[in-house]
């Protein structure tokens, strides 16, 4: 309540048109309560939340992978007039599509006219990246999922127990009570 309020009281300060535009943007934010009400949501957040860490491992790697790669195609394709090898930079972008799968084909044939090898320099930068690398980062992720999933049956688990405790705690005082006051009938 207190965040819609703030969003919705920035919102109508009137301010010239730039702010204006960047304080309707942050009514976007309202959307964010979804994540309260929606304990599914909630979890997938956490596991991704509580998997940074090891995901952030598994992208420093990536970007040494890339580092290498980036140089190695500066230099196996420096002859190439494409303008996709030119320096570590573009050719780090030029990875990024490749990753991605996007037009790789064409990068690769291309490539393949002057190096006819070069097959070998990009399948193996696929198979590196595009399958092992985002395979485990989804690994991770989905891991982090069953611990989170794990966790709250544990404790779903652990919540029936003590209701059930409680709930037989009462029936025992119950019938104590009912048999005080049979007791005290019968006298």
């Amino acid at each position: 309540n207190v965040f819609d309020f703030v969003i919705v009281a920035v919102s109508l300060i009137p301010i010239d048109n730039n702010d204006s535009a960047i304080a309707r943007l942050l009514r976007i934010f309202r959307v964010l309560r979804l994540i309260t009400l929606l304990p599914e949501l909630k979890a997938i957040l956490n596991a991704l939340f509580r998997s940074a860490k090891s995901i952030g491992y598994v992208m420093i790697l990536m970007f040494i992978i890339f580092y290498i790669y980036a140089v190695m195609g500066t230099i196996f394709f420096e002859d190439s007039k494409s303008g996709y090898w030119d320096d570590v930079g573009v050719a780090m972008l030029t990875l990024f599509q490749i990753m991605t799968l996007e037009g790789w084909t064409d990068i690769m044939y291309q490539s393949m006219e002057t190096h006819p090898y070069s097959w070998v320099f990009f399948v193996s930068f696929i198979v590196l990246t595009a399958y092992t690398f985002l395979n485990m980062i989804i690994g991770i992720i989905i891991e982090t999922l069953n611990e989170e999933h794990k966790k709250d049956e544990k404790k779903g688990h652990q919540d029936e127990q003590a209701l059930l405790k409680e709930l037989v705690e009462q029936n025992r005082m119950l019938v104590k009570k009912v048999e005080a006051l049979e007791k005290g009938h019968k006298v």
